[in-house]
């Protein structure tokens, strides 16, 4: 079913990694997760609302497809 067709547009946010706890579950120590966040580039969690709140307030005349998210 295509959410338009009944006013509700479909939005997807697609961001890279994001630095959050979540990576604590998979069972690595504090000092891994930080040592992955240090080298790899990584998004915060606000990045990705912000994205979000970008794509939800565009008009309605607007449809945003992919929205990638990367940190540079």
């Amino acid at each position: 079913m295509n959410g338009s067709s009944v006013g509700c547009p479909r939005q997807a946010i697609s961001p890279g990694l994001v630095e959050t706890e979540f990576i604590m579950r998979t069972g690595r120590s504090p000092e891994a997760a930080r040592q992955l966040y240090q080298e790899m580039p990584s998004l915060q969690p606000d990045d990705v609302t912000d994205s979000l709140i970008h794509a939800l307030s565009a008009p309605p005349s607007v449809q945003v497809n992919i929205h990638a998210v990367a940190c540079v």
